[in-house]
């Protein structure tokens, strides 16, 4: 079956992750409400990746190995911290006081996240899947991305 990408999951994963911290980057240098535009464009992107995640990646992560399973587990452990941070920034506005202090420590613990998923949850699907299996799946995480 042709793909339309020629990312694997894993790389269209990291490719992600990479825009994530360009729209942190693009939401802290910005001032004022000029921080709204940035700072829900972020939030957008990390629901829409959170979900494809949860939905193809963390099923298939947690059916590879016990070790894997615990990985996934701790992620998602992860993922509930950032969510209830976020949550509170979203009570917030970008120009209320304390807003900075909690995006940057939210900020941190997303980066964290994404590079612990990199470091150790990527590899075992790398390692465990045939390239055209990553390339299907990344035809799968942008479809619904896009719906």
């Amino acid at each position: 079956m042709p793909t339309q990408t020629s990312l694997t999951a894993t790389d269209l994963l990291r490719k992600r992750h990479e825009e994530i911290k360009a729209l942190f980057a693009q939401t802290l240098h910005a001032e004022g409400t000029s921080r709204n535009e940035p700072f829900e464009r972020l939030c957008a992107m990390l629901a829409m990746h959170e979900t494809a995640e949860e939905t193809f990646v963390h099923p298939l992560a947690r059916s590879i190995s016990d070790a894997a399973d615990t990985i996934v587990l701790k992620r998602l452990e992860e993922e509930l911290a950032a969510t209830e941070q976020l949550a509170k920034l979203e009570a917030m506005t970008p120009t209320d006081d304390g807003f900075d202090a909690a995006f940057l420590q939210f900020q941190s613990a997303v980066l964290q996240h994404a590079e612990a998923e990199e470091l150790e949850l990527f590899p075992l699907i790398d390692a465990h899947c045939r390239d055209n299996e990553l390339l299907v799946l990344a035809d799968a995480i942008i479809a619904a991305e896009t719906r």
